[in-house]
This record gives structure tokens, C-alpha cells and sequence, in this order.
């Protein structure tokens, strides 16, 4: 996939560092320096070298800050690694929400640490694999499912009824989906109710 591969590498401002290609490497292994402030480290999410914005997202002083830059990385290595962090907060995954590759998008719905409202965001998305993502994360709420139920694709919709969150609300709504392989993953489901089995048996 060419869009993951691609390395925007170039930034609009130079860190204080001699920012220059030919000392990209010195730059990174100063990265690594464990005394490394927040001032720092943004500074280095401001150079012209992945590979050094790499280094500062993944140093062990990386605030909220320097990953919601990580997370808004034109490089998907950079961004990737900003939202997989274990303390990368909501405003971390919102950064990452808002990143023009679907790709980034959906490792923000996968999180398992994300928040409701971080899911409600992403059921919004335009892309069916953010939307998808969204709707099979594990802390899925009722709200996040009816939501889900609403999307055109009924891949969102059928992924909703076979979520383990599932609830009888969720069940009788799909069991009147226009789609039949919603209706019958309704039927089919131990957890419906007899009626909301029977509505989906039945068809529209």
C-alpha cells in the first residue's frame, strides 16, 4: 500500500540541532538521551528526519504532547508508533482521528484504551475499515452499536449484532434491517430474544 510506505520528509520548522541531512544520525542517537525534557523532545518532533521524530515518540519522557505531534506525522511509522504507545490519552487518538490515511484512523479505533467518545468519532469516519474497527473494539457501548446500525454498509450493521456487547435493543432493531445477512445474524444469535429471533426469521 503505497500511502503506509510514503515519507513525507520534510517539516515546516528546523529543530535546534544542526538540522541536516548528513547529521540525521547523530541527531537520533542524541535522542536517546534519558535526561531529554519536553521542550526537547518537540523540538525533535520538528525535525526534517523520521527517524528522529521516531526516536522522540518513542523516548520514556514523551509527553501528551509530543505524541499528539507523533500522532499527526505525515510518516505512518512516526504516527503509528504515537498511537500504539500505552499513554497516548484521547487527545492522542483525536490527533490520530484526523490523519489523512484511513490507516492511522483505524489503529485510533482499534485502541483498547479508547474512550466512547473516541469510538462515536470513528463510526463517523468515511472509510469502512475505520467504521469497521470502531464497531469490533472490545469497549464498544450500546450507543457505539446503535450507531452502527444506522451505517450505510451493512458490514458496520451485521458487525454490531455479533458484537459480545450486543443488547436486546441492538437485536430488535436489526432483526428489521433491510439486509438479510443482518436479520438472520439476529436469528441466528443465542443472546436475542425468542421475538427478536423470530422477527429476524421472518424477514421485514
Amino acid at each position: 500500500m503505497t500511502d503506509r510506505c510514503s515519507d513525507a520528509n520534510t517539516t515546516t520548522s528546523a529543530s535546534p540541532q544542526a538540522n541536516s541531512a548528513s547529521n540525521w544520525q547523530k541527531r537520533r542517537s542524541d535522542v536517546k538521551n534519558s535526561n531529554l525534557s519536553e521542550e526537547a523532545l518537540l523540538a525533535y518532533m520538528r525535525d526534517e528526519n523520521w527517524e528522529v521524530r521516531l526516536a522522540a515518540v518513542q523516548h520514556p519522557n514523551a509527553t501528551e504532547a509530543v505524541l499528539v505531534l507523533g500522532a499527526s506525522d505525515p510518516m505512518v511509522v512516526v504516527s503509528e508508533n504515537a498511537v500504539k504507545q500505552e499513554k497516548a490519552t484521547d487527545a492522542v487518538l483525536v490527533a490520530a482521528l484526523h490523519h489523512s490515511l484511513w490507516w492511522i484512523r483505524v489503529q485510533a479505533a482499534r485502541k483498547l484504551t479508547a474512550s466512547e467518545q473516541i469510538l462515536l468519532m470513528a463510526i463517523k469516519d468515511q472509510d469502512l475499515h475505520v467504521r469497521l474497527a470502531a464497531v469490533n473494539n472490545p469497549n464498544a457501548t450500546e450507543q457505539l452499536l446503535l450507531e452502527a446500525l444506522a451505517d450505510p454498509d451493512p458490514e458496520v450493521r451485521l458487525a454490531a449484532v455479533k458484537h459480545p456487547k450486543a443488547t436486546e435493543q441492538v437485536f430488535r432493531i436489526a432483526a428489521i434491517d433491510r439486509d438479510e445477512r443482518v436479520r438472520k445474524a439476529v436469528a441466528h444469535n443465542d443472546k436475542a430474544s425468542t421475538i427478536a429471533k423470530i422477527v429476524g426469521a421472518l424477514g421485514r
